[in-house]
């Protein structure tokens, strides 16, 4: 991804939605930067400025 913020951003919207929702702004600002700091350290910056961001998929391909 391009950055840890543009991870972020995409948690927001997707399986950190749920979570967000209970929470008012002042909260939820504090739970995002505590969560990209987390990612930081989980996830070292690239020298090109990108993480790679290990994210496990499972496809399954059915035929009759």
């Amino acid at each position: 991804m391009a950055s840890i913020a543009a991870v972020v951003e995409w948690m927001e919207t997707t399986s950190l939605a749920p979570f967000l929702t209970a929470l008012d702004e002042p909260d939820r600002r504090e739970f995002l930067d505590r969560y990209a700091d987390e990612l930081h350290q989980a996830y070292p910056t690239l020298p090109d400025g990108g993480v790679l961001l290990r994210s496990r998929r499972l496809f399954i391909l059915a035929q009759p």
